[in-house]
């Protein structure tokens, strides 16, 4: 069986990705090229809140204990 050295491994792993790379790493420079976000309430797909069911007497309230 053989034993990889796991630094090894990701060492060979960040040069195999690198080799996949066909141009230079984006910049703060080509990041600025990109297109503006068109923002508007018809492009709204849905709306979520975090709210816990509504409760006739209130939100509830209760001591806890931890060990």
């Amino acid at each position: 069986m053989m034993r990889v050295n796991r630094r090894d491994f990701v060492k060979a792993g960040a040069v195999l990705a690198g080799a996949c790379t066909t141009g230079p790493w984006p910049t703060q420079k080509s990041a600025s090229t990109l297109p503006p976000v068109i923002v508007s309430e018809e492009r709204v797909i849905r709306t979520v809140a975090g709210l816990r069911p509504y409760r006739l007497s209130g939100f509830a309230l209760r001591a806890e204990s931890l060990d």
